[in-house]
């Protein structure tokens, strides 16, 4: 089984945080409730709590899934593509796919187009993996919206990618 070692920052690892144990202290959280950040952080707290219970047996994180979801949608793509689409320092992307690779889903291969990079793809081993990580990721995603008609989990989507546009873009 692999460690996690992303960086956790002040809050406990999703993977170890019990999704509820802030609403069981009985403390008034109405200071947090409308800061956007707190809402956000809790929220994906449970859902990551949901993710890494689906996904562990299968010994994949998030970022692994979104990158493998990425090469399987575009292969040949370059590694530094992919990590700036995932928003992942490219350091960072080389030993996720050092892993990656050494677990057989993945190959990287010179580009055709530029020497010094990679084209990046799947294994057959990858391919499997990916579907069944398709399957407990529709699962998944059915689990955390549940509370949601489909117009709202769109607006929800819209929303959020709103936001990311507005503050990625510098604006204010």
């Amino acid at each position: 089984m692999m460690t996690r070692s992303e960086p956790q920052g002040p809050f406990p690892s999703p993977d170890k945080a019990e999704p509820d144990a802030a609403a069981s202290t009985g403390l008034n959280q109405g200071a947090l409730d409308s800061i956007l950040l707190f809402t956000l952080r809790k929220t994906q707290a449970v859902i990551m709590h949901d993710f890494i219970s689906r996904f562990d047996p299968l010994d994949l994180r998030p970022i692994q899934l979104g990158a493998l979801l990425l090469i399987r949608s575009n292969p040949g793509s370059r590694q530094s593509d992919i990590a700036a689409a995932l928003g992942i320092q490219r350091p960072n992307f080389v030993t996720m796919m050092d892993e990656l690779d050494r677990r057989g889903f993945t190959q990287r291969t010179t580009s055709n187009n530029d020497r010094r990079s990679y084209a990046l793809g799947l294994t057959p081993q990858g391919e499997a993996l990916v579907t069944k990580a398709l399957q407990l990721l529709a699962e998944h995603e059915t689990y955390v919206s549940a509370t949601l008609e489909p117009a709202e989990r769109r607006q929800l989507f819209v929303n959020l990618h709103r936001i990311e546009s507005g503050l990625s873009s510098g604006g204010r």
